[in-house]
């Protein structure tokens, strides 16, 4: 009964961590995008020393 228990709650935690990253990846790709739009014109010519590869791919309003 013990063992079965604890195999269930590492199995929610597993679920609950993946829900947990996904969503902050999708806050991160919403601030990028917030940032693009709302940065001034002069942070946004600046070269970017890392490529951050967008997580989702359908377009934020």
């Amino acid at each position: 009964m013990g063992i079965e228990l604890l195999f269930y709650a590492t199995l929610l935690l597993i679920a609950e961590s993946r829900i947990a990253l996904k969503a902050v990846k999708y806050e991160l790709n919403f601030v990028l995008h917030q940032s693009q739009k709302l940065a001034p014109v002069e942070f946004l010519k600046r070269p970017r020393t890392q490529i951050v590869k967008p997580f989702c791919t359908k377009k934020m309003e």
